[in-house]
């Protein structure tokens, strides 16, 4: 069964709407380039949690939460990691724990003491980032990460850390008829390597849908890895290799490779979607409009959802009946639930639902957003 909550945007719209008896919300630009500022990071969020704990005192008058919530801020700046800066950084902190999240993007800084996480903001701006996969192969373990901009996020699965092959050459036989001990080591690194990634594909990349995959490895696992894959249910346009030796996957210079790649998959993509576009249309499973498209979402119907670029619409929806949909503020407002970008929401109920989204350019949309359906809607 697929972890829950993988991905960056998963993660944050789990905190979405979650209560605790305090949080700080602490979001923050970090300086990358300066190698004087980069030693201040620390320091200047070190002062701003300060600041934000003397704000929970006002907040909260309950001394053991208040101890508990100033141990978490000790924990997590005590683990502060400076070896690689990401353009941002999102911190919440509750008197249980801290959860920290590196941003792909520079975002608007708010040092927040409440009662629940300031994550809105935030998912805005992700939910237009294509996610992706990172996989290195090795010898001993098979390391599975989380992509977004440049940055990654390991996957916690034990089981991509067991050592695929453990082979002492002094136990095989000797002798003229004996097999050549390299051609069983090579025989036996094949098949664990098989049994691994049939695992990382049902568990992680088909579940999650069809998201950009980039393999690192070197020229003969390559030919093991193309052998292996073209015989899953996987599509094959999905993933590009990077052939190597001693990859470190967190490089700097990985990163803005991952960047380029995601960037050639999604235009390809696109081309793939508006074609397939057409059979569905044939079909009777899209949906045309943001109201026909709301509606689709709602329903889990929505497979991929095809946005113009730079499209963006307020609307209210009712909050006894969320099917109905109006783009004009209605006179009772206490009936209604405001969205101040449908099309955020709309994404974010796509995605709930294990479906993708593209951003298409203006010229290629001859309306402002599609639905592909799993299926044909009722009448």
């Amino acid at each position: 069964m697929m972890q829950k909550s993988i991905f960056l945007h998963e993660q944050l719209r789990d905190l979405l709407g979650k209560k605790e008896s305090v949080v700080i919300s602490l979001i923050k630009k970090l300086e990358r380039d300066d190698p004087a500022l980069r030693k201040k990071n620390k320091t200047i969020i070190e002062n701003e949690l300060k600041s934000a704990l003397e704000k929970a005192r006002e907040l909260v008058h309950d001394n053991n939460v208040l101890q508990n919530l100033k141990a978490q801020i000790d924990k997590f700046l005590a683990g502060f990691d400076l070896s690689h800066i990401p353009p941002g950084l999102a911190v919440y902190i509750t008197p249980d724990k801290y959860v920290v999240f590196h941003l792909p993007f520079e975002p608007r800084e708010k040092v927040i003491v409440d009662t629940t996480y300031e994550v809105r903001d935030l998912l805005l701006t992700i939910n237009r980032y294509q996610p992706f996969w990172v996989l290195l192969i090795s010898r001993k373990e098979t390391p599975l990460y989380t992509g977004v901009g440049e940055e990654l996020t390991p996957v916690d699965d034990q089981t991509l850390y067991q050592t695929l092959i453990d082979i002492d050459y002094e136990t095989f036989t000797k002798g003229d008829r004996a097999p050549d001990p390299t051609v069983l080591v090579e025989r036996k690194f094949f098949n664990a390597l098989a049994q691994r990634l049939r695992y990382i594909i049902h568990t992680y990349l088909i579940p999650a849908g069809n998201l950009p995959v980039i393999v690192l490895c070197n020229d003969k696992e390559k030919n093991y890895v193309n052998r292996i894959v073209e015989n899953e249910p996987f599509p094959k346009e999905n993933y590009k290799i990077l052939t190597g030796d001693y990859f470190d996957p967190l490089s700097e210079d990985l990163r803005k490779r991952y960047r380029e790649l995601v960037l050639e998959w999604i235009r390809e993509e696109h081309k793939r979607q508006l074609a397939r576009k057409e059979e569905f249309y044939k079909l009777g499973r899209v949906s045309t409009g943001v109201e026909e498209t709301w509606k689709a979402s709602l329903l889990s119907a929505v497979q991929t959802l095809l946005v113009k670029e730079g499209f963006r619409k307020e609307a209210w929806t009712h909050k006894d009946d969320p099917f109905q949909i109006v783009f004009e503020k209605p006179a009772d407002t206490e009936n209604w639930d405001y969205h101040a970008d449908i099309v955020d929401d709309l994404i974010e109920e796509v995605v709930k639902n294990k479906g993708q989204v593209f951003f298409i350019a203006p010229e290629q949309m001859d309306v402002v957003i599609d639905a592909l359906l799993r299926f044909k809607q009722p009448l």
